[in-house]
């Protein structure tokens, strides 16, 4: 089964999108066997997708959002952080420059087009791990927490799992295990 990636640009209403012979995409990923009925390590989904972001594009990403369209899975990704190179591969695209770019597929540029109309009406519906930006002031949060009971991160913070009522996130710290909910940081905000 396919997969299809929506990666939004750190700071600009952009995407990614890959090229092919007949015009560009947006970048696309087989799901591995095992995740054709329930994955064997669904609690690890986000964490995988994110490494698989990661290996393609060499971008840091959190999932937003699992859905499907046409049949075929839709991932939606916020990305972290940008470095000073480029994506791997593919390149960023305003809502401006679809109008004039090929599409390999015809109707991703509509889906695209009603994308970047819709994703500034519906953000405050979403939870608030859906949400752009979520992750990283998260990240910061757990730090935060960990630093004034005199503790610190050894790992990055990890997007392990994410679903339209959870979200779960993974790091190591000089005490090891501790468990922060996420919802703890969404009240105190």
């Amino acid at each position: 089964m396919h997969c299809s990636f929506l990666i939004l640009h750190a700071f600009e209403r952009q995407i990614l999108l890959v090229p092919h012979p007949e015009g560009f995409s947006l970048p696309r990923w087989t799901l591995p066997a095992t995740w054709a009925g329930r994955p064997t390590h669904e609690h690890q989904r986000a964490l995988l997708l994110n490494q698989a972001v990661h290996e393609q594009f060499g971008l840091a990403t959190a999932v937003l959002l699992i859905t499907s369209l046409n049949g075929e899975r839709l991932v939606i990704f916020d990305t972290l952080h940008l470095s000073d190179l480029p994506p791997l591969t593919g390149r960023w695209v305003s809502p401006e420059e679809l109008a004039s770019l090929p599409f390999a597929e015809p109707g991703q540029r509509a889906l695209l087009e009603a994308w970047f109309v819709e994703e500034e009406k519906v953000r405050d519906w979403r939870m608030p791990w859906q949400r752009r930006g979520w992750f990283v002031a998260t990240a910061a949060w757990i730090a935060s927490q960990l630093d004034q009971q005199g503790w610190s991160l050894q790992t990055p913070v990890e997007q392990l799992y994410t679903k339209y009522g959870a979200c779960m996130l993974r790091a190591s710290t000089t005490i090891g295990a501790r468990r922060l909910q996420p919802h703890e940081y969404s009240r105190a905000r």
